[in-house]
């Protein structure tokens, strides 16, 4: 068996799933409290998990947006929290990449809690732009 066989065998058991497989391009889709679809990824030496980041419908103040996503796309530069990006299938994605090098099973579920909980406080820490308040304007007659 090969190490990440070994490693996806110890997190279904964490899970508590019978079993989890990697298709022929080394990914492994899960689906998380049925919302959250997640992609881990095997490589030779690491291992990449993978979400689609969706983002709510309200409007956002764009300049705050793009500063945040462009910050965020560089955290993986810097060995920080997980970072964002564009994928060609799933389109934009928050991703992070762990080394298996002596990763267990129990290791790899706490690394997968880390990231949906970041996911989830990323995309409710957004700056929603606020509405501008509308100015009623009238013709007053004074008698």
């Amino acid at each position: 068996m090969v190490i990440s066989e070994i490693l996806l065998a110890e997190l279904a058991t964490q899970l508590q799933l019978s079993s989890l497989t990697i298709d022929e391009n080394g990914n492994c889709p899960l689906l998380i409290d049925s919302e959250l679809p997640l992609i881990l990824h095997l490589e030779p030496y690491a291992l990449l998990i993978m979400a689609p980041l969706v983002l709510p419908t309200f409007s956002f103040d764009n300049a705050e947006l793009q500063r945040r996503m462009l910050m965020a796309a560089l955290n993986p530069a810097f060995d920080k929290e997980p970072g964002i990006g564009w994928h060609p299938e799933f389109q934009l994605i928050a991703y992070r990449r762990h080394m298996l090098d002596g990763m267990t099973g129990s290791q790899l579920a706490q690394h997968l809690g880390d990231f949906i909980e970041w996911m989830r406080k990323f995309v409710t820490s957004l700056p929603r732009s606020t509405p501008a308040t509308a100015t009623t304007r009238g013709i007053h007659d004074r008698v």
